[in-house]
């Protein structure tokens, strides 16, 4: 049994497999000498996958890996996609990266120690996000956020969730199943699949993972195979499609695919949903994805939205991460904590001579990063005084819808 990621390819042994990528969903469909590729390769627009989010799912063009469009510009996929290319396609349309962005990485708060030294799986995260230029105005990808272990109303186990993904489908009629196409039966493609639940920590990988079955069944009942890095998974929750799962790996027998033991491998994007929007925050960290922003739990003085802005506890008082003004030769400084994967968020220095409402204005600034840990950057914003003879600035966070 081979644990594989689906763009550069290992067995967790660490014999090297195919350097190939692509990304792609096998589809039963009717039955395993059923070689056609053209199954579901328009979005799905009835049944139990009618209306899930096909347009989010972004092809990363030669590169033939994923990614999963969360809005305003920022791209999840998998952590080992490299590289990344210069241009993604959305919704049919490309757009160029923004490379004055990352990648991030998504890491846990407090990354493990007990795991391999293997990059590829060690103290990280399988994710991470990039950024394309001039994006579209799309709205914000719901994410779900219930990590419990239970079947609670917003769980992301059992039921009916729907897999998208582009790449690569059926090869040759192989003994139990299908060998991997070429880059021929490269499209993309949705599929179906019940969550048969989800890990802690899986063969050494230090995240949540949520996995899949591909019990064979005339339908469409799908795997993710060669290149599939970063494709979504998907789930209804009272008539809303949220993002649960983002593909990392695949275990498979060899190369055939459809027997009942292969089984498709995904982060579960609840665990670090908080790291990547306010309401996400607000649902882990406050109990309710509504939460008052301008509240303030713990009484420090940050309100909540500058508690998630800064990556601090809401739960605990602190004014260690209160922005700090500082003077350096020509220069007036403000430094601060930001959070990278918020994808929701501005963070801008402004400037006053005068402190009155209505003088502020947007700072020229001269940024230096101090220095980064995990999901975070402390960032030193340099304002020229040239002859002012006084000066004042302030930070403004804003969250963007």
């Amino acid at each position: 049994m081979f644990i594989r990621l689906l763009c550069r390819a290992f067995i967790l042994s660490a014999a090297l497999l195919s350097a190939n990528s692509g990304h792609a969903l096998i589809i039963y469909g009717t039955g395993p000498t059923d070689l056609s590729n053209t199954r579901n390769i328009t979005a799905p627009a009835s049944g139990v996958a009618s209306g899930a989010p096909w347009p989010y799912i972004v092809q990363f063009g030669t590169n033939n890996a994923s990614g999963i469009y969360l809005g305003n510009g920022y791209i999840l996929t998998a952590n080992h996609v490299n590289p990344i290319p210069a241009s993604f396609v959305i919704n049919g349309i490309s757009y160029n990266r923004d490379t004055a962005y990352g990648p991030v990485p998504v890491t846990e708060d407090v990354l493990p120690t007990n795991y391999p030294t293997n990059p590829d799986f060690a103290d990280v995260v399988d994710m991470k996000l990039v950024r394309v230029l001039n994006p579209p105005v799309m709205a914000a990808l719901p994410i779900n956020t219930y990590a419990g272990t239970g079947t609670g109303a917003g769980t992301d186990i059992g039921g009916t969730s729907v897999l998208i993904g582009c790449g690569v489908g059926k090869g040759s009629v192989v003994t139990g199943g299908w060998s991997w196409g070429d880059g021929t039966t490269y499209a993309k493609r949705w599929g179906t699949n019940s969550v048969a639940g989800y890990q802690a920590a899986y063969s050494g990988i230090p995240y949540e993972i949520l996995y899949t079955f591909f019990n064979a069944s005339v339908g469409d009942e799908s795997q993710i195979t060669l290149g599939d890095s970063g494709s979504g998974l998907f789930k209804q929750f009272s008539g809303t499609w949220k993002l649960t799962g983002v593909a990392t790996s695949v275990s498979t027998a060899g190369s055939a695919l459809y027997s009942p033991t292969d089984y498709s491998i995904f982060i579960r994007i609840s665990k670090y949903a908080h790291l990547l929007r306010y309401e996400n925050w607000a649902s882990t960290k406050l109990g309710s994805p509504t939460a008052s922003m301008t509240a303030d739990t713990d009484k420090d003085g940050l309100p909540q939205l500058l508690e998630y802005a800064f990556h601090t506890d809401p739960g605990i008082a602190s004014t260690s991460a209160l922005p700090q003004v500082g003077m350096e030769s020509g220069y007036l400084t403000l430094t601060y904590t930001q959070l990278l994967t918020a994808t929701d968020l501005t963070y801008k220095v402004q400037e006053s001579p005068t402190l009155a409402n209505g003088s502020w204005t947007d700072a020229a600034v001269i940024e230096e990063t101090v220095s980064t840990s995990g999901v975070t950057r402390v960032v030193k914003a340099k304002v020229a005084l040239n002859s002012a003879t006084q000066k004042f600035l302030r930070l403004s966070v804003t969250q963007i819808p």
